[in-house]
């Protein structure tokens, strides 16, 4: 079996992309009067599977997201937020509740919706209804995320809607009858809106319109972008990867991000049209990013826990309530459901909250570097702080997600991964063991993350590899 080979994602500069400016600490010219009143609108957008690189344009520099670029210049943009983990339900229940998936319970995909729906946790959605918003849930996947708390929801994913649709029909089917649903509002009514997209996620399928765009010559090359199978090959090592393959895979997963630029174009476009867009609170993100190719030829997310699978956008546009610019400083999912409480200005956060608001920094064109935490099932955890991601897993390799499951082939990390961002952002050189003092002080306080909380919640299996080699740490052993 061949050795695994790095397709390495070179960040795109941000003005082939973006025109966001940086904040300038001494310039108080934009900064709005905090004392806000209550928003009439205020509307979350998030989409599956998403790298941000490619969002930005990737290693070619293509514009997949005309309109949402065309957002971000009037936000304040985070470039570098973290999802909690690289699994949808868990990282969109941290955005939703403010909290770990330690402490939401969520801990994957499948067979836990009873546990959603009895968390003690309080949604975005609930906090919203409860205030008097009329909140709207349309979403292509994962339904139960819906409830409760909705009073108007509609859900495409394969459990709900019947039928053999593909994700893109999926998606243009939720955004038409939002489009609508939008359109029968009452203008006096104050509503809170969260709207899940599904592509780009796998398959990746091409949207020829777009493809062309970004790959104008013919493919010759037999690699199946669409069937998981061919590029199951390429990651347990029984079908070589070229420089070929890896431009008609990436044209196809941008033709996607293009499409779905254009769904959150009709929807804005929605907005506009019925009077809302101009003061309008809007949210951008996504529940977790995509590999697709970056690591070790693997393509997906459930088994990754770098940038390429946990970095995500998050975006806040706020008219008169925050300034627009650009911060490259870690933030967390957990962070988004306070901030959007805050800047929402119709009741305070009360209740647990693992995250932070931040539209008082933001005001005061301020972004504090806090530790940001994720987890891999109950088999890895770390932080990303100070430029720095640290990970410490139970075993190295992990082979329970696909296409590794009875393979015989793990996902190939390190018990031990340090890695220094600015200088290595593609996460290739682990620094782990080198004698940096940063390891030591990083594994303490993941340490202090597990053994501070019910690291096992939402497991059955007793995985307590992690809390007894952190238990031995903090004994001093």
């Amino acid at each position: 079996m061949r050795a695994h080979a790095t397709t390495v994602l070179p960040i795109a500069p941000l003005a082939m992309a973006c025109a966001c400016h940086r904040f300038d600490p001494d310039d108080e010219s934009a900064a709005p009067d905090p004392g806000w009143g209550r928003a009439h609108t205020v509307v979350v957008i998030t989409i599956d599977s998403l790298n941000t690189d490619m969002l930005f344009g990737g290693p070619e520099h293509w514009e997949t997201a005309p309109r949402i670029m065309a957002l971000f210049d009037e936000a304040t943009v985070y470039r570098n937020a973290q999802a909690p983990r690289s699994v949808t339900a868990p990282a969109l229940s941290s955005m939703l509740t403010g909290a770990y998936p330690m402490h939401h319970g969520l801990r994957d995909n499948a067979g836990h919706a009873d546990v959603w729906v009895g968390l003690e946790r309080t949604t975005l959605l609930e906090r919203f209804q409860a205030a008097g918003y009329r909140t709207l849930g349309y979403s292509a996947n994962q339904c139960y995320l819906l409830d409760p708390g909705t009073d108007q929801r509609a859900c495409t994913w394969e459990g709900e809607l019947k039928g053999d649709y593909t994700l893109r029909e999926r998606d243009a089917m939720l955004v038409d009858q939002l489009d609508a649903a939008l359109r029968e509002l009452s203008p006096e009514e104050d509503i809170f809106l969260w709207l899940h997209l599904n592509n780009p996620h796998m398959p990746y399928e091409v949207v020829e319109e777009y493809y062309r765009e970004f790959h104008p010559w013919t493919y010759e090359g037999d690699l199946l972008p669409q069937n998981e199978s061919s590029l199951a090959a390429v990651t347990l090592g029984r079908r070589d990867y070229d420089e070929e393959d890896r431009l008609h895979l990436l044209a196809t997963y941008a033709s996607q991000i293009r499409e779905t630029d254009d769904r959150v174009g009709q929807i804005l476009d929605a907005l506009t049209d019925i009077g809302r867009q101009d003061d309008a609170i809007i949210a951008f993100g996504a529940d977790h990013g995509e590999e697709i190719g970056a690591h070790y030829d693997y393509f997906w997310h459930g088994c990754t826990f770098y940038s390429s699978g946990l970095e995500i956008p998050w975006v806040f546009r706020a008219p008169g309530r925050l300034p627009a610019g650009f911060y490259e400083t870690q933030i967390g999912a957990v962070d988004v459901a306070p901030t959007l409480v805050d800047l929402a200005g119709a009741f305070p956060w009360d209740g647990p909250l693992d995250g932070r608001g931040l539209a008082d920094q933001a005001v005061a064109q301020r972004a504090d570097d806090e530790p940001v935490y994720f987890e891999r099932s109950p088999n890895t955890a770390g932080l990303v702080w100070q430029g720095y991601r640290y990970a410490l897993s139970s075993a190295a390799g992990y082979g329970a997600c696909k296409p590794y499951i009875g393979s015989g082939v793990v996902y190939p990390n390190e018990q031990v991964e340090l890695f220094d961002l600015a200088a290595d952002p593609e996460e290739l050189h682990n620094l782990a063991g080198t004698g940096l003092a940063e390891e030591e002080e990083y594994e303490a306080m993941t340490c202090a993350w597990l053994l501070g909380s019910d690291w096992l919640n939402g497991f059955e299996e007793a995985a307590s590899v992690l809390l007894d080699h952190c238990s031995q740490r903090t004994r001093g052993g």
